[in-house]
């Protein structure tokens, strides 16, 4: 599992996420300001986490417990406590920064 990454390192797993499965969306982002580029990868790793559910599951069963998984790390990086993964730690990060609701 993972421990909470210092900033960077999750950081760095969202810009590689986004620039492996959304070329174009990581493309995007380079021009964006600096101070809200690392919240734009946030979302668009999200947005990548949850499209690849549906290609990369062999069972209904895993895909479910993905999709569970996701809306449970939403509720939680509400509560101020995400889970121990890249992505959602900086979800929360981008929550807190910009007051996203």
């Amino acid at each position: 599992g993972w421990s909470r990454p210092a900033p960077g390192g999750a950081v760095q797993y969202c810009a590689e996420l986004v620039r492996k499965r959304d070329y174009e969306g990581f493309l995007c982002s380079l021009l964006l300001p600096a101070e809200s580029r690392t919240s734009a990868l946030a979302l668009r790793a999200f947005n990548v986490e949850l499209a690849q559910i549906k290609d990369s599951i062999s069972q209904k069963t895993t895909g479910l417990m993905r999709m569970q998984f996701w809306r449970e790390a939403v509720e939680d990086i509400y509560c101020d406590n995400p889970p121990h993964q890249p992505v959602a730690t900086e979800l929360w990060r981008a929550v807190k920064r910009h007051n996203l609701t």
